[in-house]
């Protein structure tokens, strides 16, 4: 199912020549041709790719990024921008780019902007479908692995890590939540990821609350080399232990930790509404961190 802000249409110019067999056999929306910059969304599995054309010449554009947002009831809410480094532009080819990290089944809203001043989209709303994603039960009462292979997990529901149990997340798996899910640890999670391999958690933008949580003080946490974005509250720690290093944490709004023991060390937090709070009433470890524009909150 797709839809148009503004349902006023204009040519697909020669530039998408080569992609006119897919346009064929998708569904694509087109931004109003009144904006300097036009863009075409082609919904897939797991995937939205955008292609880019500028409309007027009297734009030079040299690079462009592309900002989205969950839709809701037709409007748009709080944007992520979509690609971590601005994406070359280069006149008289096809400028295209894949987002691989939305939900099968959620409406998103796009639009894109140019490197030079005013020079922007009109807003495109579109919706993937046809990924299977792996659902997991709702508890977890032993060891458990979440591997890549089975990769991208989708938590609809609340999964609940039972007392002794321990779950491990390798390297390069996927996480994607609605804004019905939650995982809540009475146990162990252990999520390590590489360098080169982060674990990748993705939220569905909701204002869904707490989606990472603890129900007991022998829960414990260490995430290790992954990526949060777009969540509410991606971790909200009030017992057990915590470790956190080498982590990206992008486009949240916020998230804490009041447990016994907390290690927040070399990461990374960007674009977030309020970054990170913790309390001085327990021993906590924080250094190392890189945070714009946010700052760590002590109370």
């Amino acid at each position: 199912m797709v839809a148009v802000k503004n349902k006023k249409e204009g040519n697909v110019k020669k530039i998408f020549g080569p992609l006119l067999a897919i346009l064929v056999l998708a569904v694509v929306v087109k931004s109003n041709p009144v904006a300097p910059l036009q863009i075409i969304c082609i919904p897939g599995n797991g995937k939205v790719t955008i292609c880019l054309d500028v409309l007027d010449p009297y734009f030079q554009i040299k690079s462009w990024d592309i900002y989205r947002s969950v839709s809701t009831n037709g409007s748009a809410h709080y944007w992520t921008k979509v690609n971590n480094q601005p994406i070359s532009y280069v006149a008289d080819q096809t400028n295209s780019f894949i987002d691989s990290t939305v939900i099968n089944g959620v409406e998103y809203v796009y639009w894109v902007k140019g490197d030079e001043e005013f020079v922007t989209s009109d807003w495109i709303t579109v919706r993937p479908s046809g990924l299977p994603y792996y659902v997991p039960p709702d508890t977890i009462a032993s060891s458990t692995v979440w591997s890549k292979d089975r990769s991208p997990y989708l938590i609809a529901r609340t999964v609940v890590v039972m007392p002794g149990a321990k779950l491990r997340i390798q390297p390069g798996t996927k996480i994607f939540f609605l804004d019905t899910g939650q995982i809540v640890v009475q146990g162990e999670l252990i999520c390590e990821g590489k360098p080169h391999e982060p674990i990748e958690w993705y939220g569905n933008f909701s204002w869904a609350g707490n989606q990472i949580a603890a129900t007991t003080s022998e829960a414990s946490f260490v995430f290790r080399f992954c990526y949060f974005a777009s969540f509410d509250v991606p971790i909200s720690i009030g017992m057990g232990s915590l470790v956190v290093e080498n982590c990206i944490l992008a486009y949240n709004s916020n998230w804490y930790s009041t447990p016994k023991c907390s290690v927040v060390r070399h990461n990374l937090f960007w674009g977030n509404l309020w970054g990170y709070q913790c309390s001085w009433r327990y021993p906590s470890l924080i250094e190392g961190n890189i945070g714009f524009p946010e700052k760590v909150i002590m109370y």
